[in-house]
């Protein structure tokens, strides 16, 4: 047995079962998000709303002269 998985045991033993049932519910969230992200190797889009975003505009002079907007000084 790994070292870390006998801390945990160790750990364990000494919790009043309501509170191993919270570690429980805590561990299978923990698999269900690896599942998720290891499902076809790509990241659900839902965890970063950007990623939909991404080649929404094509438009290729879109930032341009953006510094100058940005940081001019005003007279």
């Amino acid at each position: 047995m790994a070292d870390t998985k006998r801390k945990i045991m160790e750990v364990l033993d000494v919790l009043p079962e309501a509170r191993r049932r919270e570690v429980l519910d805590y561990v299978k969230s923990l698999r269900e998000e690896e599942e998720q992200r290891t499902e076809d190797g790509r990241r659900d889009p839902a965890e970063n709303p950007l990623l939909d975003y991404i080649g929404g505009v094509e438009h290729g002079s879109l930032a341009q002269d953006i510094d100058e907007e940005l940081y001019r000084e005003e007279v």
